[in-house]
């Protein structure tokens, strides 16, 4: 990516989200971090990216979502879980769509960490960092068909679970979910 559309491109979202990043986790550092970790993506990401904007919504939406997931247990604290969208401006409990949405979240996680150690590594690796089959290989020190051979027996094991599970309405209902889409 070329520096200039960089920062054009900073200075065009970067306001709107750290609104959505603080919204996420009610934490301004915590918001400036994850926003920063998204541009510094962007900027090493090595494929074309279609609709930067949602790109970077969905990388915020996956680090505030693991933010708070580890801030749960830190904390201990269910309650947080469910404060951590608690804004003036934000009612989370009126959002139908954000409770659809959490549900449906904490349902994948649950079946992301049912895989293997393996696959579950390789999945989190391409989907959540959005690293590629070979950045895949080099960090888990194996060959770039091996990394993507668990990729590829990740999601059909997420797959069998889906078909399995409540998900299938999910599916239909969540079809905006960008991460969703990846996976099939």
């Amino acid at each position: 990516m070329e520096q200039r559309v960089f920062i054009e491109l900073h200075a065009k979202h970067q306001r709107e989200l750290m609104l959505y990043a603080k919204r996420l986790t009610g934490d301004w550092l915590v918001a400036e971090d994850i926003v920063a970790d998204a541009f510094a993506k962007l900027w090493v990401v090595e494929v074309a990216i279609e609709n930067t904007r949602a790109w970077l919504f969905a990388v915020i939406r996956r680090a505030a979502f693991d933010h708070n997931k580890h801030k749960k247990v830190v904390h201990g604290n269910e309650k947080d879980l469910i404060d951590f969208l608690d804004d003036e401006e934000y009612d989370p409990q009126k959002d139908e769509n954000y409770k659809i949405e959490l549900e449906f979240c904490q349902k994948l996680t649950a079946h992301i960490d049912k895989l293997p150690e393996k696959y579950r590594i390789a999945f989190r690796l391409s989907f959540i960092e959005n690293l590629n089959t070979n950045e895949i290989a080099e960090r888990m020190n194996c060959s770039v068909k091996t990394a993507r051979r668990y990729k590829s027996e990740a999601i059909k094991l997420l797959k069998i679970a889906w078909v399995r599970g409540w998900m299938l309405v999910g599916l239909f209902i969540l079809e905006k979910v960008e991460f969703f889409m990846r996976l099939f």
